[in-house]
């Protein structure tokens, strides 16, 4: 009990040395301006969100009027069995077959095999474009996408570009800040999927089958070469794993 007394005794001595404290002029004012800052803050805040929000709805509207002017600029079906309006350089890879109106990747990657990544680039320049790619996808450790922005490298694979590729699980965005999204869980898989990306200015939109997962602002918005990604994470299992994709469909608008 007297523990008890003491500390509420202490308690007591203390508040009142507070308020003492905090009623001296010069606390009184010091808090009033503290106030005054915060209020004058919150209201700047707030003007800030508000111009942010506007400032949005111009830009949709913007990317809207674009978007209904745009036409299609490429519509790679493999209709002849080939690429009619890509750049492809594999023909002598074994991965990939090109028959009935689709592109193959498929076969087997052994352990310790290097990864690997294959680019089926335009021959045009793009600035703003809305692609689109109809895959299906098995395997954990294969991918395929789209990429833009890229800068020709000779024979070799771009190495300035950004791109979202995903595999069965995942969506992969590769545009300043590497990111990735979910698709499905252990179990679950996305294996069919319609991956759209929408790139105007350095506003980005990429989406899976009709889900918007990515839709910010990134680093750049330079004109590039366009086109299909797709590869392998190279051989990362203890066992051969079995790929398989097939990319149906790849259409550009610009």
């Amino acid at each position: 009990m007297k523990i008890l007394a003491i500390l509420f005794l202490s308690i007591l001595v203390l508040g009142f040395l507070f308020v003492q404290w905090a009623n001296k002029p010069e606390n009184v004012e010091a808090l009033q301006k503290k106030r005054a800052m915060e209020a004058a803050q919150k209201i700047k805040d707030e003007k800030k969100q508000v111009a942010i929000q506007k400032e949005q709805v111009v830009v949709q509207k913007e990317i809207e009027t674009k978007k209904a002017s745009m036409k299609l600029a490429i519509d790679e079906n493999f209709a002849n069995s080939r690429f009619e309006q890509l750049d492809f350089r594999y023909s002598n890879i074994s991965y990939f077959d090109v028959k009935k109106n689709e592109l193959n990747f498929s076969g087997m990657v052994y352990k310790g095999q290097n990864p690997q990544a294959y680019f089926m680039i335009s021959n045009d320049d793009f600035g703003d474009f809305t692609a689109e790619m109809q895959t299906g996808i098995w395997g954990g450790d294969s991918y395929a996408g789209i990429f833009w922005g890229a800068q020709p490298n000779g024979d070799k694979n771009p190495n300035q570009y950004q791109a979202a590729y995903a595999s069965p699980n995942t969506l992969y965005v590769e545009a300043g800040d590497d990111e990735h999204f979910g698709l499905g869980g252990l179990i679950s898989s996305e294996n069919n999927q319609l991956l759209r990306v929408e790139r105007f200015g350095k506003h980005v939109q990429i989406s899976v089958n009709g889900r918007v997962l990515f839709n910010e602002n990134v680093a750049s918005a330079e004109r590039g070469k366009v086109g299909i990604i797709i590869g392998h994470r190279g051989g990362i299992r203890p066992n051969i794993e079995s790929i398989s994709i097939g990319i149906k469909q790849f259409k550009v608008w610009q």
